[in-house]
């Protein structure tokens, strides 16, 4: 919420912005208070100790805090403006269904970067990009791994599935990437691979369904496969598939 007027650009603040309300009226702080602090406090650190000494919260309280802020969505009243402003930001992006979410994908597009700190990259199952399901992740963790922003997440030639699908489309890991560099959207994407890397329809239908039922084969991926399982809590012996175990680390790592 740091605001320097001379750099605001189209960002609101204060009592022009929902959310610094909701956060604001948590803390008890009031906006003028809260932009005098961020401007006498040169780092972060400073600042979360000067609202530390502000709010009496507990644990608890943040907490809750935190997960209902992070998974609102729109209401009644809000619905029509949040599906605008979503087609605004992308129009594709029909997965994206809280305001915090819709927030980061206009952060992301507007600035270039995909924070993988911050949100997951798309579901395996993802297929907007050339129809092809882990592509649309594979783009989105290339993005971050250009910006430094991959976190725990492999990519590339440390990925099993992503070796698997830049195989079948023919493209290296180091191609793949440099080219990622120069295509900001994801439909420059498609049309770069339809014309570098063309694919049949049939061929994709082929790799979808391979892809999609693929589980851990060899004894090192099985261990590999349950103690992801163990350390995120899942049984087992629900989970079958690779892609289903990635949506349900996904989700859990996010989980607030």
């Amino acid at each position: 919420m740091r605001n320097d007027q001379d750099k605001f650009g189209e960002y609101k603040y204060g009592d022009a912005s929902g959310q610094d309300v909701r956060i604001l009226t948590f803390l008890g702080v009031a906006a003028d208070d809260f932009q005098e602090a961020a401007v006498n406090n040169p780092n972060d650190i400073e600042l979360g100790e000067w609202v530390q000494e502000k709010c009496d919260k507990s644990q608890e309280k943040i907490d809750a805090f935190n997960h209902a802020m992070v998974n609102r969505g729109p209401d009644e009243t809000t619905r029509e403006r949040f599906e605008a402003r979503r087609n605004d930001v992308d129009p594709t992006r029909t997965d994206i269904t809280t305001w915090v979410a819709l927030q980061d994908l206009d952060d992301e597009l507007s600035f270039g970067i995909v924070d993988l700190n911050r949100r997951a990259p798309r579901s395996p199952h993802n297929t907007d990009v050339y129809g092809m399901v882990q592509l649309a992740r594979l783009v989105d963790k290339g993005r971050a791994y250009i910006g430094n922003t991959l976190g725990a997440y492999f990519y590339g030639e440390e990925s099993r599935i992503d070796r698997i699908t830049l195989a079948f489309l023919g493209v290296s890991h180091a191609d793949f990437t440099e080219t990622l560099k120069t295509l900001s959207t994801d439909a420059e994407v498609e049309a770069w691979l339809k014309e570098d890397y063309p694919k049949a329809e049939a061929d994709i239908n082929a790799f979808n369904e391979k892809m999609t039922q693929m589980g851990a084969e060899t004894e090192k991926q099985k261990a590999r496969m349950a103690e992801r399982l163990k350390k995120i809590g899942a049984d087992p012996t629900k989970i079958k598939t690779l892609f289903a175990a990635i949506d349900l680390d996904d989700e859990k790592t996010f989980a607030l």
